[in-house]
């Protein structure tokens, strides 16, 4: 296994660099201050080469390549001054574009006002920076959740009230309008037209706000505090014609917890696609869930360090809204892991559940760690193929392993 001893190797040799942020500027009085900032995410993975079926019912191999690759690499460039900051973040993998411009306010204490191009406040899930994940790979689930988009935003909380007997963020409220319509895997920003998104969601906080990083990994002694967040979200968009013809609600709700180095997080995730012309277009709901831990092994030295971690997921892409339709949305083909469709999986619709397990060795934190992670699936609806054919079965060999290393500077 001489890669893994070169990846650790490696991860070794960054534990000199600096965890912070490169500071371009700061002022005397600390309210000015602009830096770079960003991390890359290279992995290896072994993916099983899938069954390919014929109508006949034949099972040919098909193969999927095994080896390193680089899921994210990123370059952000941050700023601070007076009660406003800034970030500009580029995506440098696989095409050179601007992933995020977020311009923010603070009007007063409790009280944000966020414009550009951000992460809609939707799933905790998805507004957690995919180098703070305790699990490698985001849940299917957030396939379907509206990801990052240009509008304008208000953040609302009780520390509105100044009470200092109420926790931080012990209410938050974030709600916001965007122009909808931007896709997972690019970051248009030239979708210009009269049809908005709207979005809702809170947040209530019993022992006060909490970063947002999976798992629990603050310092031992900062663990026997515990950290509960309990949020519902929604979402409402409408397209026109041209551009899908639809009306679309999404309705989220998700719940995280952390105490002496054990986390638990969960998510629900539900959305109706309404056609106008539903005629030619058959209405459909997708929905999924996702159930993940953590727990740091409290042993001396690897307590702040070793993190064992599992999740099961289900996720349902399109469930027609008629059940004399349904055949209309099965999937072309089978499968749903990386061997569908190469690093994004977006395009399958074939309904799947999946186990993962995984093993987590922090070197500082999120700024630094190694993560192995298997990911056993199976698909839990026919395809096509399988439907007009009773010899060939659903599931497809798609399960995988991955070691990824992130380093945030």
């Amino acid at each position: 296994m001489r890669w893994i001893s070169l990846w650790i190797a490696g991860a070794i040799a960054l534990l000199a660099a600096p965890a912070a942020a490169l500071d371009i500027y700061e002022s005397d009085d600390g309210q000015t201050r602009f830096a770079f900032t960003g991390y890359a995410q290279p992995y290896y993975r072994l993916v099983d080469n899938p069954c390919s079926y014929s109508p006949e019912g034949e099972c040919t191999r098909s193969t999927v390549g095994d080896g390193f690759g680089l899921t994210r690499a990123r370059i952000a460039f941050e700023g601070q001054h007076g009660r406003s900051d800034f970030k500009v973040e580029i995506r440098t993998i696989p095409n050179v574009e601007l992933l995020e411009l977020r311009l923010r306010f603070n009007v007063t204490e409790g009280f944000l006002v966020t414009a550009g191009r951000f992460r809609v406040p939707f799933s905790r899930h998805e507004l957690t920076s995919e180098s703070r994940l305790q699990l490698i790979e985001r849940a299917a689930l957030i396939k379907g959740t509206p990801g990052r988009q240009l509008g304008l935003g208000i953040t609302l909380s009780s520390d509105l009230i100044g009470s200092a007997r109420l926790p931080d963020d012990l209410i938050r409220i974030d709600a916001g309008v965007f122009n909808g319509e931007s896709a997972k895997e690019r970051a248009p920003v030239n979708n210009i037209d009269e049809n908005f998104l709207y979005a809702a969601r809170l947040a209530i906080n019993p022992f006060g706000g909490f970063a947002f990083a999976e798992g629990d990994v603050r310092a031992s002694d900062e663990r026997h505090r515990p950290l509960l967040s309990i949020a519902g979200s929604t979402t409402w968009e409408r397209r026109g014609e041209g551009n899908g013809n639809y009306r679309q609600q999404n309705l989220g709700a998700d719940l995280s917890f952390r105490w002496h180095g054990f986390s638990f997080y969960t998510e629900y995730f539900r959305y109706a696609r309404n056609f106008e012309d539903d005629v030619r277009n058959a209405d459909y709901t997708a929905s999924g869930y996702n159930i993940q831990a953590g727990w740091f092994v409290p042993a001396p030295y690897v307590r702040e360090r070793l993190e064992v971690a599992a999740r099961v997921q289900e996720w349902d892409p399109q469930t027609a809204a008629d059940p004399a339709r349904a055949d209309e949305l099965l999937s072309s083909t089978a499968g749903s892991g990386p061997a569908r469709g190469g690093e994004d999986t977006s395009t399958s619709t074939q309904a799947h559940r999946d186990y993962v397990v995984g093993l987590n060795w922090y070197f500082r934190g999120h700024d630094l760690k190694l993560q192995a992670n298997y990911t056993w699936r199976t698909e839990i609806e026919e395809f096509i193929g399988s439907r007009s054919n009773p010899n060939v079965p659903r599931d497809v060999d798609d399960n995988s392993f991955f070691l990824q290393l992130t380093y945030r500077f």
